[in-house]
């Protein structure tokens, strides 16, 4: 027998295995398999009735793929334990523009008044040119890695990045070093509108910013990082450039897209942002096969997708998320694809790119952390005890990423200026 049947059959096997041991981690053991950590009883009491929620739904659904009922399976993973609406706060946050002042909690569709579709898109449209039946960028070497937006609604930033670096790398840029900063457009698209910081945002107004506020070019994630919660919300002056061999030279929208037409763009430009609903249980918890089970079409999570394809009989979207490689299948999840599952198709952004003169960036080096002086340190060790190494920790509505010696604890990242307020809201914790 092939050795690669061997494999198949073996890890299918494990697989089935595994399903049929109902999951019951408790908090002990997810704070040890996550290195996550809560602030007091009360907020590890909330995650623990969080955490058997989302175990009785994912053995529920791994009970229906393992008797051929469902498409896909679930697994836990390091936002298990967060309630429905810390989820939506920290994980979602896409928005489309409105005249009227005011949001709902993700994306909106403006008024048919204000929908259009750029002219390039409709000759693309024009040209009624057949898509081919499945298409995969990451195979072609045009998708970087997913990367994690952590606490801050800033997913729309995410998608129209990762949509720029597809868009260059299929214009002849270099794989090698690609990663830009999104931190860059959130703070220089910031209006407290449609660009709103960690309170949502719309792609297509990051992608219109990309263009004309830096040229469609932007700094290397080492030289302008990711602040997460903490953004600077004002455009630096003195900005550098990192010259990946292309650039961005127009964004592309369509406010009545449809799945016909995102087969179109995904396969012309080899990606596109498309908004979809992201609350459910069953979506934060996917772990692989295609996703089947959204409750709405009212969309507040912007992504990318990246391909598209067939699985089992089943038709897919292959999607890239910020939340992290770990999330799902290395930070992918395939959505059904032909019902507008979850709403996606309703709304697109892609780009064009074209090539650049001079000479090519060499990849910078991210620096080390900063020394944190002893004045951003906040000491847990009355409320947390026995701190001891890098954390998720969380207290009340508060995530933060923090290093701990004997409950001493420093933000991980480099941004925040006062450590208490980053880690619990407060001048001391």
């Amino acid at each position: 027998m092939n050795s690669k049947i061997v494999l198949a059959v073996f890890l299918l096997a494990g697989f089935v295995a595994c399903q049929d041991t109902d999951l019951s981690e408790g908090e002990a053991s997810f704070e040890s398999e996550f290195h996550v950590k809560y602030g007091n009883k009360e907020d590890e009491k909330k995650a623990g009735e969080n955490l058997a929620k989302a175990e009785k739904q994912i053995n529920e659904q791994n009970k229906l793929f393992k008797e051929g009922k469902s498409t896909f399976y679930e697994q836990l993973n390091e936002f298990s334990d967060l309630s429905k609406s810390q989820f939506e706060k920290e994980k979602e946050g896409a928005k489309i523009p409105r005249t009227k002042e005011g949001r709902g909690l993700g994306a909106i569709l403006p008024p048919e008044s204000e929908w259009y579709t750029s002219p390039e898109l409709e000759e693309l449209y024009a040209s009624r040119q057949t898509p081919p039946s499945s298409f995969d960028a990451t195979t072609l070497g045009l998708v970087t890695p997913a990367r994690d937006q952590m606490s801050c609604g800033s997913c729309a930033a995410f998608a129209a990045t990762g949509a720029h670096e597809t868009c260059m790398l299929k214009a002849g840029a270099r794989m090698n070093g690609l990663d830009l900063s999104e931190q860059m457009i959130v703070d220089c698209g910031y209006n407290g509108k449609d660009m709103n910081g960690c309170e949502g945002a719309h792609s297509g107004s990051y992608g219109r910013v990309f263009t004309s506020k830096l040229g469609g070019q932007s700094p290397h994630e080492a030289t302008y990082p990711y602040l997460d919660t903490q953004p600077k919300l004002s455009c630096p002056s003195g900005k550098t450039v990192y010259n990946s061999g292309a650039y961005v030279k127009t964004p592309l929208e369509d406010y009545q897209c449809s799945e016909a037409k995102l087969m179109q763009l995904v396969s012309t430009y080899g990606a596109a942002v498309s908004y979809i609903y992201a609350s459910d249980r069953a979506f934060g918890n996917y772990g692989n096969g295609v996703f089947s089970a959204c409750t709405s079409k009212e969309i507040n999570h912007a992504v990318l997708v990246v391909g598209y394809g067939t699985e089992n009989g089943v038709n897919y979207w292959l999607v890239k998320n910020s939340w992290g490689p770990s999330w799902g299948k290395n930070g992918m999840i395939k959505v059904r694809r032909g019902t507008n599952e979850c709403g996606i198709g309703k709304y697109c952004y892609a780009a064009q790119c074209d090539k650049t003169s001079g000479k090519l960036s060499d990849p910078p080096v991210t620096p080390p952390p900063k020394p944190i002086p002893p004045q951003q340190e906040c000491d847990l060790s009355k409320t947390s005890p026995g701190l001891n190494g890098s954390y998720t920790l969380r207290i009340g509505n508060i995530e933060s990423k923090v290093t701990c010696t004997n409950s001493i604890c420093r933000p991980t990242i480099a941004g925040p200026s006062n450590a208490c307020m980053y880690i619990c809201g407060k001048l001391a914790c």
